[in-house]
């Protein structure tokens, strides 16, 4: 990771976000598990800034709309 500096380098978390990425033609320099303690056991994905400016457009015009839970709606009306 340090051969391409970390401030050329974007962190992606999202499993869907990587898949997206990937399916485009993107692909990822290196992969570890997050260092973020309250993410602990979840992939991170480091792209290229430089590679990642068109599908990041794409991805901010498609992506998946979060939808709640059910544990997170309100259950009594």
């Amino acid at each position: 990771m340090d051969c391409y500096g970390e401030a050329n380098l974007v962190p992606i978390g999202l499993i869907k976000q990587i898949i997206f990425y990937t399916s485009r033609g993107v692909q990822p320099v290196f992969m570890c598990e997050s260092e973020k303690e309250d993410k602990k056991g979840r992939l991170v994905c480091w792209f290229l800034k430089s590679k990642t400016q068109w599908v990041n457009k794409k991805w901010k015009e498609n992506r998946p709309i979060a939808t709640k839970r059910i544990t997170e709606t309100n259950m009594n009306p």
